[in-house]
């Protein structure tokens, strides 16, 4: 009788979850569905909760785990833990007693209830990277994203836990699909507003600017008094136009987005850094060095594109601001993190020492821009200036649904 009333009100609980207000439409962000759903599996199920899924515009594979310090998550390689489970209980929901025993029974669920089984269950590599023991395990698939769920418990499983896995698992699957529908719309909107943009600056604002400078240059010949103080006013204002036309291409030119190579983001990434350091020195004569960690399958092409856009603006900012002459850009991958180090031997920050990214913010310190384009990221930028030049620290996460 305990039992039965204890089941009762966990399947009232997942009814009164999955129906409410805080799992619909209303979660924008990948972090957000996967707090949300996973928070409430492991309330209904009292179980750390595992994920293992797949985005179609994805090259890896994304893992989140919550347990009772909360969310994490991490991306992997595609083939880290093919296959979750073995083919026979692929397409089901099931629960397991052990799952570190070959062939131990699997509790599945069926049409008209569950029924024991002794199939082969979960991938070893699951079971020894998570501490698998008692789990319920159920798919989902969806639009574009397909993964598994698992539900890491200290007791045996029931149909019931089995069943709250599954309907659990469904939901969140719909969830995914929904935010990466949304964000790929978004992203094509944000392409082609960038394409948008570098045509009118390109055709309009270049322009004017190259007119004003050609209207400067004539009004010297017509100007009465050629007084030194009128000459050095003219060169000023010429000089000053065509620094703002030399920064403002460089920024066009870099608005067109990363170029698919046959389906294979990573060689037009690598390449467009080499191209922005060897352009920031065309422009500049600021020489940089690069030095690029393989990244391919680690990083998704929305994060390329960002990690790209903040290479870009703290290049430029040492060519404009720092009085360098050489740079160097490393960019790496350190569990789940993208690190770039940007150094230079210019004139440092107006700070000297070193700043932690807390500290910079407390007291206003460093690029602006840059920062708040890190921050929005979820990463952490810490700064070294000195009379010898800057050095800059530049921490993102993966998997947090803003990369």
């Amino acid at each position: 009788m305990a039992y039965a009333e204890s089941a009762r009100r966990r399947r009232n609980r997942l009814r009164a979850a999955l129906s409410g207000q805080s799992t619909a439409a209303n979660l924008h962000t990948v972090r957000a569905v996967l707090e949300e759903h996973l928070r409430i599996g492991a309330r209904l199920l009292d179980a750390r909760m595992v994920l293992l899924w797949e985005n179609a515009d994805e090259p890896s594979l994304e893992v989140a785990e919550w347990k009772a310090g909360g969310l994490r998550t991490w991306r992997e390689a595609p083939d880290t833990f093919r296959p979750f489970v073995a083919d026979s209980v692929n397409a089901v929901p099931f629960g397991m007693h052990d799952a570190r025993r070959p062939g131990a029974p699997v509790l599945a669920t069926r049409v008209h209830g569950a029924e024991p089984s002794d199939r082969a269950a979960v991938n070893d590599a699951v079971v020894q990277r998570f501490g698998c023991v008692a789990l319920v395990s159920a798919p989902f698939a969806g639009a574009d994203v397909v993964g598994r769920l698992f539900g890491l418990m200290e007791r045996t499983p029931t149909a019931d836990d089995v069943a709250i896995a599954h309907a659990t698992a469904v939901r969140l699957g719909e969830a995914l699909a929904r935010v990466v529908a949304t964000g790929r719309l978004l992203d094509v909107g944000a392409m082609e507003e960038r394409d948008r943009l570098a045509r009118e600056l390109h055709d309009g604002v270049l322009q004017s600017l190259a007119g004003a400078a050609l209207h400067l240059k004539r009004a010297e010949r017509f100007v009465e008094a050629r007084t030194p103080e009128v000459a050095a006013v003219l060169a000023s204002a010429q000089q000053m136009l065509a620094e703002e036309q030399r920064d403002l291409r460089f920024y066009v030119q870099d608005l067109r987005p990363l170029a698919d190579d046959a389906g294979d983001p990573w060689p037009a990434f690598e390449t467009r850094l080499r191209q922005l350091a060897a352009r920031v020195n065309d422009v500049w004569g600021l020489g940089v060095q690069v030095g690029i960690q393989p990244l391919r399958g680690v990083l998704s092409q929305r994060a390329m594109h960002e990690v790209y856009r903040i290479a870009q603006e703290a290049l430029a900012n040492v060519a404009r601001h720092s009085h360098a002459t050489d740079a160097t850009l490393t960019v790496e991958h350190e569990e789940g993190i993208v690190r770039m180090i940007v150094s230079d031997n210019g004139r440092g920050f107006p700070f000297r020492g070193e700043f932690q990214d807390a500290e910079l913010t407390a007291q206003r310190l460093g690029p602006v821009t840059l920062k708040a384009r890190i921050h929005a990221l979820g990463g952490s930028v810490n700064i070294a200036s000195s009379d010898g030049g800057a050095r800059l620290y530049i921490a993102i996460p993966l998997g947090t649904g803003a990369l």
